[in-house]
């Protein structure tokens, strides 16, 4: 199979069953950006299994298949992942910024900074970093 009968079975595929795969993203996805990252891996295995197609099923039970199975996969690497996590209370400080008073100068400096142009910002930046 060529790329171009790929794309073209691809784009095909996805026009027809593309509210298929969503539904089957958003079962097993529940925050929006993890809906975003499952429908992208499921797209891309639809996009990898074409080559294996058959026609020994209907290309929605194929489809279907591989979304659900993609999605299965995801769900237990997302569930892995949460039960590896720990809450971070005793290192909450380190990722506090520490409070400091704002020196007046260098609030002045980088206002004058930004006034430069693209270049002479460069120059001025590598300056003041010794370079």
């Amino acid at each position: 199979m060529t790329d171009l009968e790929q794309c073209k079975i691809f784009d095909s595929w996805l026009k027809q069953y593309k509210s298929m795969l969503f539904k089957v993203v958003r079962t097993y996805a529940k925050e929006e950006f993890d809906v975003d990252d499952l429908f992208q891996e499921v797209v891309y295995q639809v996009w990898r299994s074409i080559p294996n197609f058959r026609n020994e099923s209907k290309v929605s039970t194929w489809i279907y298949r591989v979304s659900l199975n993609t999605a299965l996969k995801w769900n237990k690497k997302v569930q892995k992942v949460n039960e590896g996590r720990q809450e971070f209370e005793h290192v909450k400080h380190l990722l506090e910024a520490p409070i400091e008073p704002i020196d007046e100068r260098l609030i002045w400096l980088y206002d004058e900074i930004l006034k430069l142009e693209k270049i002479d910002r460069s120059i001025t930046l590598l300056m003041l970093d010794g370079f």
